[in-house]
C-alpha cells in the first residue's frame, strides 16, 4: 500500500470509527436498573405500521433475545434505537436521561450503543489485530492515527478481547481468511473495543456451524453483565441455549415476554410464530 492509498484507508477508518461530537460526558442514568426505555413507539411506512405502540425495557447487564416472524418489526426497532429511523410517535431513552431521538446514528454509537448487522463488516485486507486496533475507542482522525502507538494497557485489552472472541491463534491473519463465523466474532469484538454499554446483535449465528454456534453462545454469555446485550435471532435452538428472557414481537408490538419456557407455552406465540 502506497502513501496515498494509506491516507485513503485512514480517511475511511475516520468515517467509520470517529465521530466529532461532544458526547463523551453523556452517561446514562441506570439507577433504576434499566438501560433502555422504549415507550409507546409507532412508525409507519407507506401506510404499513411497522411498529405499533411498542413498549420495551432492557435491564442493565442482561442478555435479552427478541424473536418473531418476518415483518414483526425487529429490524425497524433496532433502526430506531440506533438513529437510522425516526418514529412517528413514542420515546426511546438510554437510561433515564438520554433521549436517543435527539441524536444521529454516529452520535448514538459514541454515546455507547453498538450494533452488529447480520452480515459481518470487517477490514478484510487487515489482520485481525489491526481490525481491533482500528476499532479501539480513541481519536481516529488521520494524523493522530498516523502517529498512534498502542500502550501496554491497550495491547493487553486487545489480547483479552481476542481470547474472549476465540481469535487468539488468528491474531496476525488477514480478516479475509476467516470463516463466516470467525468474521462474526471479529465484528462483535470490534464493537466491544468501542466500549458500548448496550450491544444490539442481529442474527449472529446465521450460516454458522453447530460448533461455531456453541462458541457464539459462550461469547454472548461472557459479554452480558459487563454490557447489556440484545440479540435478534430466528434459530430457536440457539435462542434456547442463551435466553433468560425473551421478547416476542408480532405486527410491530410485543406479543409476549418472559422466560423461554413461558414463551414456548404461550398459545398466541405458538400460533403466530413457533408453530410455523
Amino acid at each position: 500500500m502506497n502513501m496515498y492509498q494509506g491516507w485513503q484507508e485512514l480517511t475511511r477508518r475516520d468515517r467509520v470509527f470517529n465521530f466529532m461530537v461532544d458526547t463523551d460526558q453523556l452517561v446514562p442514568d441506570t439507577s433504576k436498573g434499566i438501560i433502555l426505555y422504549v415507550e409507546n413507539l409507532s412508525v409507519s411506512f407507506d401506510g404499513f405500521k411497522a411498529i405499533n405502540d411498542l413498549n420495551l425495557y432492557i435491564r442493565e447487564g442482561e442478555l435479552r433475545c427478541i424473536i418473531g416472524p418476518n415483518g414483526a418489526g425487529k429490524t425497524t426497532l433496532m433502526d430506531i434505537i440506533t438513529g437510522k429511523t425516526q418514529p412517528d410517535t413514542g420515546s426511546v431513552f438510554f437510561g433515564q436521561d438520554i433521549d436517543l431521538l435527539k441524536f444521529s446514528e454516529p452520535e448514538i454509537a459514541q454515546i455507547g450503543i453498538g450494533r452488529k448487522f447480520q452480515k459481518p463488516t470487517v477490514f478484510e485486507q487487515h489482520s485481525v489485530f489491526e481490525n481491533l486496533e482500528l476499532a479501539m475507542a480513541a481519536d481516529k482522525r488521520v494524523w493522530p492515527t498516523f502517529n498512534a502507538k498502542l500502550s501496554a494497557e491497550q495491547h493487553d485489552r486487545v489480547d483479552a478481547i481476542l481470547e474472549q472472541a476465540n481469535l487468539v491463534e488468528l491474531k496476525h491473519s488477514p480478516a479475509a481468511l476467516l470463516s463466516h463465523g470467525q468474521k462474526q466474532w471479529l465484528e462483535i469484538a470490534m464493537l466491544v473495543m468501542q466500549e458500548p454499554r448496550l450491544l444490539l446483535v442481529d442474527e449472529p449465528v446465521a450460516g454458522m456451524t453447530h460448533q461455531e454456534m456453541d462458541k457464539t453462545a459462550e461469547l454472548l454469555h461472557e459479554l452480558a453483565g459487563d454490557h447489556s446485550v440484545v440479540v435478534v435471532e430466528h434459530d430457536m435452538d440457539f435462542v434456547r441455549s442463551i435466553a433468560k428472557e425473551v421478547t416476542v414481537l408480532h405486527q410491530g408490538s410485543v406479543l409476549a415476554e418472559g422466560s423461554m419456557e413461558q414463551v414456548q407455552n404461550n398459545p398466541q406465540v405458538v400460533e403466530v410464530y413457533l408453530g410455523e
